[in-house]
């Protein structure tokens, strides 16, 4: 039993089952393995593997917990730790729950716990998710950023949609291949770079271009800003301006620090560099992961957006301006894509190699558009 009664909470786990519900061919063996249920304190913790799909395949886990042998599943923990990312296929993950912390408790010796997974596939096409239009106060308003993010002012945007995931090294290698130039072939800005050669990714082998296998699913990298916007023409999108990045990033323009919708930073959320970081909770090996990690591995912010706090920093349509939000005061417009020239390109986000400071939704960055970097990729958008 599980009680807020009593000096020492103690959790009798009689007996579990494991269940996994996954969207695979028929035929396809589905199995999870290595469970086990231990409690300390007033910690339950769950282990598995999932063994399903291919190596490097992702699942989303669940959890429900039932209290009448497995007759019905009537608890469904909101905020117990593993539940609220992807998980990799064959490599042991947990699950760490606190009833208690949920108003939860347990007095039963009949306790089954159900871990749910289905297995996921990044789509070949690039997903989208709406963004309401709105007013919002851009800039910092933490008191910790740069010169460049003030002063905040107010911002109206009408809807759009906007990328649930970075474009991956698969759309974009197939677009190139669709292309069939590695330079924009006409039009505005007509001979200039689409993207250069990327370990761990996309390379070009006489005219075909090709990706190392297992990095279908990371991030583009190395592509100009020439390169995003061009991909994004041809399939009928656009790159984002910078106030639509921040609002989304920000939940609709709502007060967080980071873009996962929280205000600390945590390298078990975040693909970046955590190396000065004072959390306790993170290993040594995911401090500083050095490279990118496949879209769509940690929890999405409130609009379900991924990895838009680092991996790899985004290109926007505006060009950069370090005194453009002073501008704006005098001169404020409805769906503002920034000033009407530059010699730089907005990037946002952050990238793998940034710290805390460099991953916030309001921190501002630049690069030349024909310049390219391991540490760049994009997100498409729509009206």
């Amino acid at each position: 039993m599980l009680k807020r009664a009593g000096s020492t909470p103690i959790f009798l786990c009689l007996g579990f089952t494991v269940c996994l519900r996954c969207s695979v061919a028929m035929g396809q063996e589905v199995v999870v393995g290595g469970v086990t249920v231990e409690q300390h304190d007033d910690t339950v913790t769950v282990h598995y593997i999932v063994n399903a799909g291919h190596p490097g395949d992702l699942c989303k886990v669940d959890l429900l917990v039932s209290t009448d042998g497995g007759l019905t599943y009537s608890i469904h923990p909101q905020m117990a730790k593993g539940l609220d990312r992807r998980v990799n296929v064959g490599i042991p993950q947990q699950i760490v729950w606190l009833p208690l912390k949920e108003n939860i408790e347990i007095d039963c010796d009949k306790v089954v716990f159900k871990v749910l997974a289905d297995l996921l596939k990044v789509s070949d096409e690039v997903e989208f998710i709406r963004v309401l239009g709105g007013e919002y106060k851009m800039g910092d308003s933490f008191g910790s950023g740069d010169a460049d993010e003030l002063p905040v002012h107010y911002v109206t945007l009408s809807s759009f949609s906007l990328g649930v995931y970075e474009v991956t090294n698969r759309q974009y290698m197939k677009f190139l291949n669709d292309y069939k130039s590695d330079r924009v072939v006409s039009g505005e800005f007509s001979g200039e770079p689409l993207i250069f050669d990327s370990e761990k990714g996309i390379h070009q082998k006489g005219t075909v271009w090709l990706l190392d296998a297992g990095f279908e699913d990371y991030p583009v990298r190395n592509v100009t800003w020439f390169g995003a916007n061009e991909f994004c023409r041809v399939h009928g999108y656009r790159l984002p301006t910078e106030a639509e990045w921040e609002y989304a990033a920000r939940v609709q323009g709502g007060g967080v620090r980071f873009a996962d919708g929280k205000n600390s930073s945590d390298p078990g959320d975040m693909n970046y560099d955590a190396s000065n970081d004072s959390v306790a909770s993170a290993a040594s090996d995911i401090r500083n992961r050095g490279t990118t990690t496949r879209v769509g591995i940690f929890p999405s912010n409130g609009l379900g957006l991924y990895d838009m706090s680092g991996n790899v920093w985004e290109w926007c349509q505006d060009w950069y301006d370090s005194e453009y939000y002073a501008l704006h005061l005098s001169d404020p417009k409805p769906n503002t894509a920034g000033p009407w020239f530059g010699n730089y390109k907005v990037i946002r986000g952050g990238g793998f190699g940034n710290d805390s400071h460099g991953i916030r939704a309001t921190d501002r960055s630049f690069k030349h558009p024909g310049a390219s970097n391991l540490d760049i990729g994009f997100r498409a958008a729509r009206n």
